[in-house]
């Protein structure tokens, strides 16, 4: 029998009912992947990155699930309920209808040419990390060293305290 694994999705959208397409991702996951065991709240932030073209405040949670599947096969299954829910990807930082992204599969890093976990921007990425730490402020960045909370505090985002909705 396979080992349970705890994985960490980030959730992101900022187009359309943004918390609909939130909650529908939540749903697909837990009966594609496995049941949710905790979420976040709901935070609203700033795009990230820079885009040409018109922004919108993003709405960001973070779920933590256990599951036996392997971070690749999660990944595979992450794209197709991005797919299923219309994110296109055309452009980098382009607004979007969701965005899923594995940010860590148990302690393992791994880097391959499709998949790098830990998340590789996360530590500077205030609006994963405020939610993170809802749910897990006390789990450890395997590479970095630092709980959630830790990188949260020392986080250099320019956005603050991200306000809950």
């Amino acid at each position: 029998m396979s080992e349970f694994i705890d994985c960490y999705i980030g959730l992101g959208s900022n187009l359309g009912s943004r918390a609909s397409y939130i909650r529908r991702a939540i749903f697909e996951i837990s009966h594609r992947i496995t049941k949710i065991t905790a979420k976040s709240f709901l935070y609203e932030s700033a795009p990230w990155g820079s885009f040409e073209g018109e922004t919108f405040p993003y709405l960001n949670a973070v779920v933590l699930l256990k599951t036996e599947k392997s971070a690749h096969e999660v990944l595979d299954l992450l794209q197709a309920v991005e797919n299923d829910l219309g994110r296109t990807r055309s452009l980098p930082n382009a607004p979007r209808t969701i965005d899923l992204d594995l940010l860590f599969y148990g302690n393992e890093i791994i880097k391959t040419e499709r998949l790098t976990v830990p998340h590789p921007h996360l530590s500077q990425r205030r609006f994963v990390l405020q939610p993170l730490c809802d749910i897990s402020p006390f789990f450890i960045h395997p590479s970095l060293g630092l709980t959630a909370q830790e990188l949260l505090e020392s986080c250099q985002d320019s956005q603050q305290e991200l306000p809950r909705v």
